[in-house]
């Protein structure tokens, strides 16, 4: 996925235009079609961050593109801009994976919230849907997630930051008879008090500035199905009251509303936080932690589950093996000898990230220790004495004896940055994540440098 590139699809050109220029301001690069059909595509070759498009196009047959675009592999984030949109249709979009929708025309303020959905929430969707343990506490967990599923009962999911709590929700959701009912997530801790209140319930036209058409919240597009509120205890107070109100009544009243609305969901919350200690400094409302904790459910820290390490570490060598496709690789004695002896503060996200790691830099089909690189050792990725102990890292020895990077007289030192660049993803087989690693910049760096020589028609 290119995590700069936004797609926007528009017929009007004022429109497409005026959206263009936003998302340049969000230091995004907007790619642009006002012919739908050339944007389907671009679309099927391209894996762009977000494509924001209107729902009915004169030139599309049948006027609707959203079924076009789902059916694209390559299309993951969907937000749906129109001026002939309702909230019925915008609640079906969702139900059906769009991020979220908005009347024409759009500020933006609501395209950096979506962005900010997709870099805090909504941009890591759980791929997977089970949850790989052989640790007794841990199995003792899951049987109770078992029987909370086939409940309605709320549920408070408890652990620290990394641990798969989001992951417990989902298992719940999809156990449950809502199971085809939508499951929504939103971060407590994301987004500002007012924000947070309106994403939530919604709100009316002209209830604020801003607010120029009516807008259903996320327990509205949740009807039916499950609503995850993650980092429960960073809700504001006064929130938690129309919180509280609504598990007691099963009804939401919309910002700027006159007469509540009747809702039917499961709630799921979690938090990374003593709340018994937030309770007791008087930041978190008793009441509703009672209400939330109907079901208890923590989740015991990696460092406390360490047989789960081989487990885990198979799994996620094979998930990173086929997303960068790399020929699937194992993991020996010594780099799990590694693992069973840090102390895992991150836990299982970080476990995973240093497999991804070890995944792209080894050079070899089996894993070990000296690729099994934590946080405080990630400086020694670009130490002298590493890339000694490494050869196929060292570019130095591997590149630069290359005659092709051979110094000459008249040469400038952009062509030979560029020599060098080309060079380097010959080394790597063209994996940028690598390159840019040996290179010391950053993959936006890199991306942006072979634009500039396709541009120059420079780049073979």
């Amino acid at each position: 996925m290119d995590k700069n590139i936004i797609v926007i699809i528009n017929e009007d050109f004022s429109l497409l235009s005026q959206m263009g220029e936003m998302v340049k301001d969000l230091s995004h690069t907007p790619v642009l079609f006002h012919n739908p059909e050339e944007s389907l595509k671009y679309l099927e070759k391209t894996e762009p961050h977000l494509v924001i498009t209107d729902l009915f196009f004169k030139n599309l047959k049948h006027g609707k593109i959203w079924h076009k675009l789902k059916s694209i592999s390559t299309v993951k984030n969907i937000l749906i801009v129109s001026n002939q949109i309702s909230n019925e249709l915008g609640r079906d979009v969702i139900r059906e994976g769009a991020l979220d929708y908005f009347v024409a025309p759009v500020g933006k303020e609501q395209i950096k919230l979506v962005l900010a959905k997709l870099k805090i929430k909504f941009k890591k969707s759980v791929n997977y849907k089970r949850f790989i343990s052989r640790n007794p506490r841990m199995l003792s967990v899951l049987k109770v997630v078992e029987s909370a599923a086939k409940s309605r009962a709320t549920v408070l999911i408890r652990g620290e930051s990394g641990v798969g709590k989001e992951l417990i929700a989902r298992m719940i959701h999809e156990k449950s008879d809502r199971r085809n009912a939508p499951f929504i997530a939103i971060n407590c801790a994301a987004l500002p008090d007012t924000l947070l209140e309106s994403e939530l319930f919604g709100h009316e036209k002209g209830s604020f500035t801003g607010a120029i058409a009516t807008k259903s919240g996320k327990f509205e597009l949740a009807n039916n199905g499950t609503i995850l509120l993650d980092e429960i205890t960073e809700m504001d107070f006064s929130l938690q009251a129309k919180l509280l109100r609504v598990l007691q009544e099963r009804e939401i009243d919309r910002v700027g509303g006159s007469s509540p609305i009747k809702v039917d969901i499961r709630v799921i919350a979690t938090t990374n936080r003593n709340i018994k200690e937030i309770i007791e400094k008087n930041q978190f409302r008793e009441d509703l932690f009672y209400r939330l904790n109907v079901i208890p459910i923590l989740i015991p820290p990696l460092r406390e589950r360490l047989d789960d390490i081989p487990v885990l570490c198979d799994f996620f060598i094979k998930k990173h093996c086929e997303i960068n496709k790399i020929e699937e690789k194992t993991i020996d004695k010594t780099a799990l000898e590694k693992l069973s002896k840090y102390h895992w503060p991150g836990n299982v996200r970080e476990l995973e990230n240093i497999i991804e790691r070890a995944v792209i830099i080894s050079p070899n089909k089996v894993i070990d220790h000296k690729y099994i690189i934590f946080e405080d050792e990630l400086e020694n990725l670009y130490e002298d004495d590493f890339l000694i102990k490494n050869p196929s890292l060292n570019t130095e020895e591997s590149i630069a004896s290359d005659d092709s990077l051979k110094i000459i007289p008249g040469t400038t030192i952009s062509e030979m940055e560029k020599k060098l660049i080309i060079e380097t993803l010959k080394h790597v087989n063209d994996n940028r994540t690598v390159a840019a690693e040996l290179l010391g910049i950053s993959v936006r760096t890199l991306r942006n440098k072979l634009n500039e020589y396709k541009e120059q028609g420079t780049l073979l």
